[in-house]
């Protein structure tokens, strides 16, 4: 089972603390938001000059949150966390792709404050579920 917002089972004594589907994951919740967040930043006119800034922008925004998702019904910790890591390196991208948006102008480091509030916020919970598995023996019914 998966523990929300705990590092550890023992930490979670609530059992409303569990998350029994993906989009009860705070990090998915964060990275679903982040990637709104990333559409509307490039659904401005100035982002039809560079097409393909923005596709790669909604690409690793969506990669984020999809990564969580696959990653959460994967049967074994290891392959969880691999999907984990593959969704904080989306995250980084995001947040690389938005200082080259500022560097060629298209958008102000205002503009994006909230998109890369957002990513640190979706990048801290997602490490902290990847760590928190990493290295835990997968359940009985599991081997």
């Amino acid at each position: 089972m998966f523990w929300r917002g705990c590092a550890r089972r023992s930490e979670c004594s609530d059992p409303s603390m569990v998350a029994r589907k993906f989009s009860d994951l705070v990090c998915w919740q964060l990275s679903r938001d982040l990637q709104q967040e990333v559409f509307t930043i490039t659904s401005k006119s100035v982002f039809n000059s560079d097409r393909d800034l923005r596709n790669q922008l909604r690409s690793a925004a969506g990669s984020a949150r999809r990564n969580i998702a696959e990653g959460f019904s994967r049967r074994t910790h290891k392959d969880q966390a691999n999907f984990f890591a593959t969704a904080l390196a989306s995250l980084n991208e995001v947040e690389d792709e938005l200082m080259e948006a500022v560097d060629n102008g298209y958008v102000t480091p205002n503009e994006i404050s909230t998109a890369l509030n957002l990513k640190k916020r979706a990048f801290v919970a997602a490490s902290r579920f990847r760590n928190s598995i990493r290295n835990r023996p997968d359940p009985d019914w599991n081997t």
